[in-house]
């Protein structure tokens, strides 16, 4: 999901992203953002701050910076005229919502709504996946955390973040590993 402050234009445009949570500069967000929306892989970061490039000879490209996490994203989006980012929509709803300093963006005309992405709509989604090395045994933990998630109470916590559990699509193939 997309996000730019609302009413603001600049020349310069800046895309933020955050770390992924290993660390890896290759997120499974960004990774289905340039599989589905853009068609192709995004340059790397050129800025460390988000506002100026790293090197004089970058000046007038694009600036495309990392954050290290969703709302320093979100904090980098409300506070870089021009800039754009990618974040979860919950919580870029939530933010829009509360301090009402960005906007959510639309892909071909169509709003990020989870009713959209289930009518292939809205291409800016992905699956999040539980991976175990081997099958847990039923006792362990990873076992019973995996029941949670697919146990009523797990599904409506899902659901009460704004994320579709997979029991609920209509075509759970989705949910499925390639």
């Amino acid at each position: 999901m997309g996000a730019s402050p609302p009413g603001r234009t600049s020349a310069r445009r800046t895309t933020c992203r955050s770390a992924s949570s290993t660390g890896s500069p290759l997120s499974g967000t960004r990774a289905t953002l340039e599989q589905r929306v853009l068609g192709f892989t995004e340059p790397g970061e050129n800025s460390n701050d988000c506002e100026r490039p790293k090197a004089e000879d970058l000046r007038g490209q694009v600036i495309r910076c990392r954050q290290a996490n969703t709302n320093g994203v979100l904090d980098a989006v409300a506070n870089t005229p021009g800039a754009i980012g990618y974040t979860e929509l919950g919580a870029a709803s939530d933010r829009q919502k509360d301090q009402q300093d960005v906007t959510k963006v639309r892909i071909d005309g169509q709003q990020a709504t989870l009713e959209a992405t289930d009518h292939g709509a809205f291409p800016f989604w992905q699956t999040e996946y539980a991976y175990t090395f081997g099958e847990p045994k039923a006792d362990s933990l990873a076992a019973s955390f995996l029941r949670y998630l697919t146990n009523q109470v797990g599904m409506d916590i899902i659901r009460s973040h704004g994320h579709r559990p997979c029991a609920d699509l209509r075509n759970p193939v989705r949910c499925r590993p390639t």
